[in-house]
């Protein structure tokens, strides 16, 4: 935890990969607590590359990390470690994998954490079927706050469908916001959406908003 020298940091960090978890989880949580590795050019990721090395292998022993509220506090955590364990969750997309987002949403201390964490998974579901989602994960989802108006679309929030549907009547200046809720209301094939679709596109002169409503 106090190694002052940053290469050999770095060659902990390559090491840690090929050992057991037992060995290398404790190396990762020892190397998050330099901050100064921040903004190093290699060493968050050669840090993230250890902890992937173990998110399935050895996937409890990776979570049970994530109960030490200390942990959450490393700027190097935050900054390269929460986005990307989440990605990798939610990407991989399996009923374990999204129980896993689940906890990670669960264990986290404070709002900023749920925000990353809800930042990686919606960049991992941009463009996938929210359909099926585990129960205990929805639940995680709106506890964390729920995430972006486009995200409570997906997860069928009629409040949010609302917003989309007033934007698209009244469009403001925010063009990729409504380029955004109309990609949405397209993929959910809102039935209700369709006159209001129908209107802006007769109107627009905006090209990606006419492209989007056309895909839509």
């Amino acid at each position: 935890q106090a190694e002052p020298n940053a290469e050999v940091r770095g060659q902990l960090a390559a090491t840690a990969r090929r050992l057991p978890a037992d060995v290398c989880l404790p190396i990762v949580a020892a190397l998050a607590n330099h901050a100064e590795d921040v903004d190093d050019r290699h060493q968050p990721l050669m840090v993230w590359w250890a902890l992937e090395s173990k998110v399935d292998s050895d996937r409890e022993q990776v979570l049970a990390l994530f109960k030490e509220s200390e942990l959450w506090n490393q700027p190097l955590i935050k900054t390269a470690i929460l986005e990307r364990l989440m990605r990798r969750y939610a990407t991989a997309g399996s009923r374990t994998d999204l129980i896993s987002c689940a906890r990670l949403f669960e264990l986290a201390p404070d709002d900023i954490s749920k925000k990353t964490l809800m930042a990686g998974f919606e960049n991992s579901f941009k463009g996938r079927s929210l359909a099926g989602l585990p129960e205990v994960l929805v639940k995680a989802l709106a506890d964390a706050g729920g995430g972006s108006t486009t995200l409570q679309m997906r997860l069928g929030n009629p409040r949010a469908i609302q917003i989309a549907l007033d934007a698209i009547k009244s469009p403001g200046k925010n063009q990729a916001q409504l380029v955004e809720y109309i990609q949405v209301l397209g993929e959910l094939q809102e039935p209700q959406a369709l006159p209001a679709l129908q209107k802006l596109l007769s109107t627009t002169k905006v090209p990606d908003i006419q492209t989007g409503l056309l895909v839509a």
